[in-house]
């Protein structure tokens, strides 16, 4: 029998289940993403799924898995401004969508009311009308603002240390870590990693950059010179967790196939002029960007193409101490948990907060209450590394609408929601919005109705009083 310290932990174990990890990659298939750094699409690692299942569990059984960086993606906002997304490979993604499956129950219970995003049974709506039910309440003054920069400036050590106080396992905090020490491609994974994992990585960083020469260069080529386009494989995008971007485009994982005739095509003109480059399709390159297929000519001609571009790259290696790669399974789970002592803090101190990951509002009675909770919100995000984006903080009075997820909130109680909102949604937003004006005005009622019958006791017995002195 193995010694107790190198069993795998009960959580591990479950992890590495055939029924949990194929689970898990459903919910990825179904999710259509992209390849990763390793340029293996979720078509190809369908095609020996079972084998390669059984060896991600033996990988992490064995505690022998390290994950490959993740590969960078910027991709377009809604306001134009850039969005950087970092896409792990099929693999990596998987393992996540497992832990994140077994684990997120356990924490569920712990998120308090006022967090929203990424949550069972959640969504900007409920959120909205969170807040349109503070406001029939009569909290109309208004505190807008989000936090700056956050995924990249969730500092590792305040997150690990949060998720201990709920789960400790040893080999579940290891995965998490590693997950979160991977790195991006342009920053090159941590020194920290073993001499495999680096060489994992290496390989991987070469394989993908000679990918992407090819596709970006060649198509034009081979377009001229073979008479037939060839469409490009696809290897930017991500499944990504987000509920409300998709990320894929059309057609993401169609592959063009394979025949002999296209092979002797593609060899033909390679060698008549004599340009390596000429291998535009990624099936085709993994057969044919070997040493037998390429010569020693061929394979100094890439090393050369490639070297400068990768000495680049190692130069710029740095351990991560703080970020959480949006584009990572785990990652909007794990933004929660790093803004959870936030959302007790803002409790304990009395604060209505409705917060959708890091956009939130602080919903108030009065102007200088709305100031006061600013400034504790404001403190209790240092403690936790993170700043507000003065830029994007508004006080909003009565008299003045509230944009918030898409929804603007108007002061005379109306609500102009996102283009293409189901009507199913906005009667179930305004549904509960009128119950709760409802039981507030019943609140008055009874309210007012008890102060008349007090105060018509208090003036009885001070009449009662007075005719008793005077006889």
């Amino acid at each position: 029998m193995l010694p107790i310290s190198t069993l795998p932990s009960v959580w591990l174990q479950r992890l590495a289940a055939p029924d949990t990890l194929y689970q898990a990659w459903r919910k990825v298939r179904a999710n259509r993403g992209a390849a990763g750094v390793d340029a293996v699409s979720v078509v190809a690692y369908e095609r020996d799924l079972k084998p390669n299942l059984a060896d991600l569990g033996r990988s992490l059984l064995t505690r022998s898995y390290e994950p490959l960086p993740l590969r960078a993606v910027t991709i377009p906002k809604k306001d134009g401004l850039p969005r950087e997304l970092a896409i792990p490979c099929v693999r990596d993604r998987i393992a996540q969508r497992a832990l994140l499956d077994l684990i997120e129950p356990v924490f569920e219970g712990r998120f308090l009311d006022s967090s929203f995003a990424f949550r069972p049974g959640r969504s900007t709506a409920t959120a909205i009308q969170r807040v349109l039910t503070a406001r029939a309440q009569g909290y109309m003054w208004t505190v807008h603002t989000d936090i700056h920069d956050f995924f990249p400036s969730i500092d590792h050590h305040l997150l690990l240390d949060e998720f201990t106080t709920v789960m400790d396992d040893i080999d579940v905090l290891r995965l998490i870590k590693q997950w979160l020490a991977a790195g991006v491609l342009e920053h090159t994974p941590s020194p920290g990693l073993s001499l495999l994992g680096q060489c994992r990585m290496a390989t991987a960083n070469l394989n993908l950059m000679v990918f992407e020469a090819i596709e970006s260069v060649v198509e034009g080529f081979v377009s001229e010179r073979i008479g037939n386009p060839v469409t490009a494989s696809p290897l930017l995008l991500s499944d990504s967790t987000d509920p409300v971007i998709d990320l894929d485009p059309p057609g993401m994982n169609s592959e063009v196939p394979e025949t002999p005739s296209r092979r002797r095509i593609i060899m033909r003109r390679l060698l008549e002029n004599g340009i390596l480059l000429a291998l535009t399709e990624r099936a085709l390159a993994k057969r044919l960007l070997t040493m037998p297929a390429l010569g020693i000519g061929g394979a100094v001609l890439t090393g050369a193409f490639l070297l400068p571009k990768l000495l680049e790259k190692l130069e710029q290696s740095h351990p991560p101490e703080t970020g959480a790669p949006q584009g990572s399974p785990l990652s909007p789970f794990l933004s929660n948990v790093h803004l959870h002592p936030f959302d007790v803090a803002l409790r304990e101190a009395n604060v209505r907060l409705v917060r959708y990951c890091d956009d939130f509002l602080l919903v108030c009675r009065t102007r200088q209450e709305a100031t006061q909770v600013f400034r504790t919100a404001r403190h209790q995000l240092l403690k936790r590394g993170l700043k507000v984006n003065s830029e994007k903080t508004q006080l909003l009075g009565p008299n003045e609408p509230v944009q918030f997820l898409g929804y603007e909130m108007l002061p005379n109680g109306g609500l102009i929601p996102p283009p293409h909102t189901s009507q199913i949604v906005l009667e179930r937003i305004q549904a509960a919005v009128q119950q709760t004006a409802g039981e507030a005005k019943a609140q008055a009622q009874s309210v007012s109705a008890t102060t008349r019958r007090g105060l018509a006791r208090v003036l009885t017995d001070l009449a009662r009083r007075l005719d008793s002195s005077g006889g």
